[in-house]
């Protein structure tokens, strides 16, 4: 199976993350006037420059750029519903969702909706290929609330489908800050909140290798790690959806990561040098995701530098930031090069790739 088309997103407000972070401040102190110190406290937990410099965001609400329908500018308020978070999601993911899938392309026999963010029937992607009058030619199917690592499952179901000679359109529409809940300012919440984005991509999956650069999909892996079930969480609540993502989830991969690999070189009949003559695409869940990562794998730094690149540019965009990730590096690494692709997400769960570049630009 071949993956080509990558496409990402442009959104309309791209906020530096110093303004965004003096934002988040306004915002708890608005929202807990009684409790001092919570702007100290965001200070020290925080994910800062340099490791998220900016990051990008479609609502008009966050950062009070121009609206205030999700977190009023009111004492004490816990911020706008679900229903109504929702319906932003539906609006914004179609102006993302639209501007992806260029209507002077031809859709794929499927497409594959990938979000964790936001959820309405019918949805955006399906409201899409009915307006491009493409209902009887491509079918919808969803992916929703993996979390991190969902494009790792799109491509093992696309693999079912691109074995049947069918192509394949993946859209990721990931809308993380409808979620900022400024009346709950927990360590986790503010460690969380200063992490995610905005952000989509789109790419399509095919039996047949086209004429551009592009990647070939040699294998894809999951796990859910053991005893782990409580360690990262996310449900829908009343006002909008709720994260749970606690401090022992590095030391929680660096404990299984080592073994997955192994058993998946083994399977694979990869030797330890191809391993690490490889470039590596990882899911910056956060600077210590990356820290831990290249620590058990024993990687050195400048095999996680598109990752880096990716967080520093435009923070964690859930499921659309590996996507970026291999945008970004498919122009910038030799034909032939293989690309191991890691994720991680509730349950834990530890999804990965095996790409390889094929083509030159």
């Amino acid at each position: 199976m071949f993956l080509s088309g990558l496409r990402i997103d442009r959104p309309p407000f791209l906020k530096s993350q110093t303004d965004a972070l003096q934002w988040l401040s306004r915002a708890y102190l608005r929202a807990n006037p009684q409790t001092t110190g919570l702007d100290r406290f965001l200070e020290r937990v925080a994910c800062r420059p340099p490791h998220i410099e900016s990051r990008a965001h479609y609502s008009p609400a966050f950062m009070g750029a121009g609206d205030a329908e999700l977190f009023p500018e009111v004492e004490g308020h816990p911020g706008a519903g679900t229903k109504l978070r929702m319906e932003v999601f539906a609006r914004e993911s179609r102006v993302m969702l639209d501007q992806l899938l260029q209507p002077t392309s031809t859709l794929a026999p499927h497409l594959l909706h990938v979000t964790c963010t936001g959820y309405v029937a019918p949805s955006p992607a399906e409201l899409h290929v009915l307006e491009r009058g493409a209902a009887a030619a491509t079918t919808v199917t969803h992916l929703y609330h993996m979390g991190c690592y969902a494009a790792i499952p799109a491509l093992r179901v696309a693999q079912g489908l691109t074995a049947r000679g069918q192509d394949v359109d993946v859209i990721h529409t990931e809308l993380c800050t409808l979620h900022l809940r400024p009346k709950d300012p927990t360590p986790e919440r503010m460690v969380i909140e200063s992490l995610f984005a905005d952000g989509g991509a789109t790419y399509r999956l095919s039996a047949q290798a086209p004429d551009e650069p592009h990647f070939e999909v040699l294998s894809v892996r999951q796990e859910l790690l053991p005893d782990s079930a409580g360690l990262m969480a996310w449900v829908i609540s009343e006002n909008g959806m709720d994260m749970s993502l606690k401090k022992e989830v590095p030391k929680h991969i660096q404990l299984h990561l080592r073994d997955f690999q192994l058993r998946w070189l083994k399977e694979l009949g990869l030797s330890l040098s191809e391993f690490q003559a490889s470039s590596f695409a990882v899911h910056p869940g956060g600077p210590r995701i990356i820290d831990q990562v290249k620590e058990t794998l024993e990687l050195p730094e400048e095999k996680l530098t598109h990752s880096r690149r990716v967080l520093r540019e435009r923070g964690n965009m859930s499921s659309a930031t590996l996507p970026q990730i291999w945008t970004a590096m498919l122009n910038e690494i030799p034909d032939g090069e293989r690309v191991f692709s890691y994720a991680f997400g509730p349950g834990l769960t530890v999804a990965a790739a095996l790409l390889q570049k094929r083509g030159r630009p």
